[in-house]
């Protein structure tokens, strides 16, 4: 897989520290580019500098489109983030979001020290609203955990009615399978329908390139509609 690695700041010294970081640590057969905007903020350290940096990683991204699997806005802030997930319906990551979900996942509270004297108050009202507020609902299908695989078909024919039930009575836009067990069915539910499937084995087990290995992104119709490039003035 190709992946950019977008540096929301004018300055390419940082963009050779971080590329030869992340070199460290990619998987074998991932490519790797790190580029940063060319106007802009030289650091993120409040909302005007997401601001004005955004415009500038939408375009990178308008630009690069067709030549990465996956895209990755380098900064805790995460600025430009839902902006650019609807110029590309590939999958587009912050630094912030995704390591807060990372830290959240190890089941225990954590704590997050960063710069500002304002950082209680933007981080602690930011990650509630997005640890929080994206739950829509939870319910069961009729059937027994050790019963999920007798009879696929069936099975899979109840995820995706009660699938469809929930995102028509609550708007949500994916399904997270809570339960293992249901491993098997995931793919055959993603065959038969246009539902986006999260199955939570391969998510967890994936990680760091489960949306482009995976084929998971955001769907474009929904939270996110197309950008408009008619009503784009440059």
């Amino acid at each position: 897989m190709k992946l950019l690695v977008i540096n929301p700041i004018v300055n390419a010294n940082f963009d050779i520290l971080m590329s030869s970081e992340l070199q460290k640590i990619k998987a074998i057969d991932t490519k790797i580019d790190v580029i940063s905007i060319k106007n802009g903020p030289k650091s993120i350290g409040n909302y005007s500098d997401e601001i004005f940096a955004a415009p500038e990683i939408i375009d990178l991204v308008i630009k690069n489109k067709h030549d990465y699997d996956g895209f990755l806005i380098n900064c805790f802030a995460d600025p430009g983030v839902n902006g650019a997930r609807e110029v590309v319906n590939k999958p587009i990551i912050g630094a912030g979001e995704t390591s807060f979900f990372v830290a959240a996942m190890l089941g225990i509270p954590f704590s997050i020290i960063t710069v500002g004297n304002n950082a209680r108050s933007k981080m602690g009202h930011r990650f509630r609203a997005i640890g929080l507020d994206r739950f829509m609902s939870a319910t069961g299908i009729e059937e027994r955990i050790l019963d999920l695989n007798n009879d696929l078909d069936a099975t899979s024919d109840l995820i995706i009615k009660e699938s469809r039930r929930v995102m028509k009575e609550y708007g949500s836009e994916a399904i997270l399978l809570g339960c293992t067990g249901m491993i098997s069915v995931a793919k055959l539910v993603s065959q038969k329908s246009d539902i986006k499937i999260i199955e939570p084995s391969t998510t967890a087990l994936k990680v760091l390139e489960l949306l482009v290995s995976l084929n998971i992104s955001h769907p474009i119709g929904g939270k996110y509609i197309p950008f408009n490039y008619n009503n784009y003035c440059k």
